[in-house]
């Protein structure tokens, strides 16, 4: 990947957008303006900024993190990710958070929040609102004896 960016980096974000959005000779599922935007955002960071990211997201391990979360989280992922495995991320992330709820969903990477943006609005405010989110927020209060609750 390194020797890539080095040798032509333009190249190598065009490549990577598209794989990154599932786009293939037979599968557009975003436009072709849309790739470029992208693109051309990514082009706007230094070669050894786009280097150190790339560095970053293969070698940065969050699991210390991760033990800290204690609020309700909610992990979505596609179910035919090729850039980050399901095993390795989001199913092991969901296994680290108490009561996490991961969902799949059939649109590949990011995909799913450019084109399903209702879909996307309906399941978060349904976790959101989700007597198990509520629960945990509702205990994560009580344990933090930040509360008050009114005496009559």
């Amino acid at each position: 990947m390194m020797d890539k960016m080095k040798e032509d980096r333009i190249a190598f974000l065009d490549d990577f957008g598209k794989m990154f959005f599932s786009v293939s000779l037979i599968n557009h599922p975003v436009s072709a303006p849309l790739l470029d935007y992208y693109r051309m955002l990514a082009s706007v960071a230094s070669p050894r900024a786009t280097q150190q990211c790339a560095l970053a997201f293969a070698e940065t391990d969050f699991r210390n993190d991760v033990k800290s979360i204690t609020v309700p989280t909610l992990i979505i992922h596609g179910d035919d990710d090729k850039t980050v495995p399901i095993e390795s991320s989001s199913e092991r992330t969901a296994k680290m958070i108490p009561n996490a709820v991961l969902k799949f969903t059939k649109e590949r990477r990011m995909v799913y929040f450019i084109r399903t943006k209702g879909s996307l609005t309906k399941t978060l405010s349904t976790f959101a609102n989700s007597r198990q989110a509520l629960d945990i927020l509702l205990v994560n209060l009580l344990n933090s004896g930040n509360i008050c609750l009114p005496l009559f």
